[in-house]
């Protein structure tokens, strides 16, 4: 992997790498086809047609459709297509680039048409687990858009692998699209629970720390709880900064019992001034 560049977030390092092993959209088996007619490069899906003409007596042949084909228009072969399958004319622009669109470009030096995307019906009902009655044709359009523009990113090298790296430890999701967007999206939706991820693998040591509460009598229904912290061996390590004023004794050992939800193991050792609360916790190494 190339890393491209590490950027931040909530003071963790994301690091960007080009993935050069990104899969192809045309090697994932969803239906969709991509049939191009570009002589300088080997676009789309692999095929023996010399012509469109070749490609739709094919398509009609594998629904059964071939009696006197060659006698009809492009567009007539194109409308007797459309009743077994959805299919879209495919259009490039070479220029500084490479872009793919279902619309043709305004420019007639450096654009015209590459090919044709399909899928039939039956496998588009199959893929989408629906009707042919629900898949409007805006709605497969839609999806051979998308189909469309996943390999033009992917043929212009726009894929990406977004790393997080927490305290040596590192794991990653790939992306392929607009470096931005899927940034954004990757932000928004995969982050923290990658980021979660990550520290639930990291190994874990087991430190003992001693939290002394000491008691003063606040007056004849309240007691004042200042809380200290010591290391193992009862060294004192510092005050906290919060305390907490509990009504009588039977508070104070609730709250006690509630810390069991933070920490694995309690032990509290009634004291004449106070508590000795022995806290086992997990903390990363």
């Amino acid at each position: 992997m190339n890393l491209f560049v590490t950027r931040k977030h909530n003071n963790v390092d994301v690091n960007i790498y080009f993935d050069t092993d990104a899969t192809n959209p045309l090697d994932i088996e969803n239906g969709f086809k991509l049939i191009s007619f570009d002589k300088k490069q080997n676009y789309g899906h692999k095929h023996n047609y010399n012509t469109s003409y070749e490609l739709f007596y094919d398509l009609l042949n594998q629904v059964g459709i071939n009696e006197s084909l060659n006698k009809l228009t492009h567009k007539q072969l194109m409308n007797i297509l459309k009743s077994h399958y959805y299919i879209k004319p495919v259009y490039i622009l070479d220029h500084s680039g490479v872009k793919l669109s279902l619309n043709p470009f305004n420019d007639k030096f450096d654009s015209g048409l590459l090919g044709y995307c399909y899928i039939t019906k039956e496998e588009a009902k199959s893929l989408f687990k629906t009707s042919t009655m629900t898949l409007t044709k805006e709605i497969m359009s839609n999806y051979i858009n998308e189909f469309i523009q996943d390999y033009n990113y992917y043929i212009n090298g726009e894929c990406y692998i977004f790393s997080i790296d927490y305290k040596g430890y590192q794991d990653s999701l790939s992306y392929i699209g607009n470096l931005e967007e899927e940034y954004n999206r990757f932000i928004e939706n995969e982050f923290n629970s990658l980021l979660e991820s990550i520290k639930g693998s990291i190994p874990k040591k087991e430190i003992l720390y001693n939290i002394l509460f000491l008691t003063r009598k606040f007056n004849q229904d309240q007691y004042i709880y200042y809380v200290d912290l010591l290391d193992q061996n009862f060294n004192y390590l510092g005050k906290l900064d919060n305390f907490e004023i509990f009504p009588n004794e039977i508070n104070f050992k609730t709250y006690l019992n509630s810390l069991d939800i933070l920490y694995s193991n309690i032990k509290v050792i009634a004291l004449q001034n106070g508590y000795i609360i022995k806290i086992l916790k997990l903390e990363e190494i």
